[in-house]
């Protein structure tokens, strides 16, 4: 039986003396797809630590990246990079070492976004395409990242005047818009400017996971870029994610309950109801895993039907409330239940 490593690289085969071309692409694309590409890529300096909020978002993205680059190291050439502290420096220093003479094949992964990142090859540099994409060099895209990640405005409007279409852009591999950056960097006083400049229905974009903006903010439990958000699109509050789930469901998952009591004071009562989809179950379950009852006891007392309906997973709310025995000190599950569906 083959004995395996007592590390989990974050690519199938690590850095070994002979393999620098393979392996750097592998690694390059896996950080890009976690969106701490840039942090290897730039040139800037970092942030002083007096710039508090800019330099504890630098030193995370770059603890991550240095950490994939590390466990994605052989033994011997772990070693080269034992005592390096910067994701940059150490990239280049294995580069340095093991990368052979010649071209790099991963030259042409630049971190360019999907579909509306496709350029016609005619245009220059600054100008935009029939389309409205914008070419602003290799990594078109990147200035406007890398404000919004660490917060500045001033910066990301100035990149946002010079490019207006790059608004309603997707900005990153995932297909993220400059308002998904902004919201899952938790910087409201961005969101709100974004939206001001976005029109209602560029607010419904999705990412490659099939999240908007507010699906995306509901992870983190942001109220008030929630509340920003549904302020100029309303509809927002009913769109699903790829699995169907919508945000009220989204946050109760991530145990969020005040911005999950607020989704669903806005959420429209007839999406829930059963014949309308798997939502309104959805809804309890979550509500009866997360210790949201308010919330639970509401909706079944307004549609008691849902008591056996099945949600997103195939759970129903009475499956729900049997799997949570601490609900029930008195140990008879029936009483309980019959008290909490028909009470008031």
């Amino acid at each position: 039986m083959e004995t395996k490593p007592a590390f989990s690289a974050a690519v199938v085969e690590v850095l070994k003396q002979d393999n620098y071309l393979d392996w750097s692409v592998r690694v390059k694309t896996y950080l890009m797809a976690q969106d701490i590409w840039d942090i290897v890529e730039s040139r800037s300096n970092s942030p002083t630590p007096e710039n508090e909020a800019a330099f504890k978002v630098w030193s995370k993205t770059n603890d991550m990246a240095l950490h994939v680059i590390q466990i994605s190291c052989g033994p011997d050439t772990f070693s080269d990079i034992r005592e390096i502290t910067s994701a940059r420096i150490a990239w280049e220093t294995l580069a340095g070492k093991y990368k052979p003479k010649g071209p790099d094949p991963s030259s042409s992964m630049a971190s360019v976004p999907l579909e509306e990142g496709k350029l016609d090859s005619s245009i220059k540099p600054g100008e935009s395409d029939k389309k409205g994409n914008i070419d602003d060099g290799v990594e078109i895209y990147m200035d406007l990242y890398k404000a919004l990640q660490i917060g500045n405005w001033n910066a990301a409007k100035e990149f946002l005047n010079r490019h207006p279409c790059a608004i309603s852009a997707k900005i990153t591999v995932r297909d993220q818009t400059a308002l998904h950056v902004a919201a899952k960097a938790g910087h409201v006083h961005i969101v709100e400017e974004l939206v001001k400049q976005m029109s209602g229905e560029n607010l419904e974009i999705k990412d490659i996971y099939g999240l908007t903006a507010l699906a995306q903010a509901t992870y983190f439990g942001n109220y008030r870029i929630a509340e920003c958000m549904l302020g100029k699109n309303e509809n927002l509050i009913s769109i699903g994610d790829d699995d169907g789930n919508i945000p009220v469901v989204l946050a109760l998952y991530n145990g969020h309950l005040k911005l999950g009591c607020y989704l669903y004071r806005r959420t429209p009562l007839e999406i829930l109801m059963p014949e309308n989809g798997t939502m309104g179950a959805s809804v309890v379950c979550e509500a009866i895993y997360n210790e949201a009852l308010d919330i639970a006891l509401d909706l079944v007392k307004r549609c008691p039907r849902l008591v056996f309906a099945q949600g997103v997973t195939g759970d129903s709310p009475f499956y729900a409330l049997a799997c949570m025995s601490d609900y029930f000190p008195s140990g008879n599950r029936l009483v309980f239940w019959k008290r909490w569906i028909y009470s008031g």
